[in-house]
């Protein structure tokens, strides 16, 4: 059998067109990532209990604690991507992320680096300087997700940097679904903020004395 593959007849099968990036879906995306940030937000709780229950924070436990948060991060996209190719809160959604090359270890090994070092690692930081470092490192992620309003291919920086696409996965989650766990998204990004704030305060106390 030949196949017509736009320009003349050829005996090879003609070559699927690369997944379409979700770049009118960006909404999907933020949700998605916000249930990420509620999973991971539990396991981060869990993780730093040590360190809120001790008045003399010791540098090591610091290092300790954002060197493990750090790698949970990078297990959690890379495991959850290789997998099932999404995380748990991209599933919710009706997306998935695929590589664009033909390493895809690779790929997703990259993606889930870009998350573990601008997430995870400004918690190895102790004090002051921790806050302002997980601040500017979270302002270039924001910027990252948001150039998918302007690529011409609907690609965040990071996606571009791995070399994977998020696109539409089928089936898709129902809209009660979406409604749901959004709700339960804002639930716990409230919740891991409050558990942040003795944190937050602890930092501009030191800063403070400076």
């Amino acid at each position: 059998m030949r196949y017509w593959d736009g320009r003349e007849w050829t005996d090879h099968v003609a070559t699927a067109p690369p997944p379409s990036p979700v770049n009118n879906e960006f909404g999907r995306r933020v949700l998605g990532f916000f249930v990420d940030c509620l999973i991971f937000g539990i396991a981060s709780a869990i993780i730093g209990t040590p360190q809120r229950l001790l008045e003399d924070d010791p540098v090591w436990l610091t290092v300790c604690t954002g060197a493990l948060l750090t790698g949970t991060w990078f297990l959690y996209q890379f495991a959850t991507a290789r997998r099932w190719g999404a995380t748990p809160g991209m599933q919710l959604v009706g997306l998935k992320v695929e590589a664009t090359a033909t390493d895809i270890n690779g790929s997703f090994a990259r993606r889930a680096s870009v998350f573990a070092i601008l997430l995870g690692a400004p918690g190895m930081v102790p004090g002051a300087g921790g806050v302002a470092l997980g601040f500017a490192t979270f302002v270039v992620f924001l910027f990252s997700c948001l150039a998918v309003l302007w690529d011409r291919d609907g690609l965040a920086w990071h996606d571009r940097f791995s070399r994977t696409a998020v696109v539409r996965a089928i089936p898709e989650a129902s809209r009660r679904v979406r409604r749901i766990v959004a709700a339960l998204a804002a639930i716990g990004v409230v919740t891991y903020l409050l558990l942040m704030i003795p944190v937050f305060i602890r930092a501009f106390e030191m800063f403070s004395r400076r």
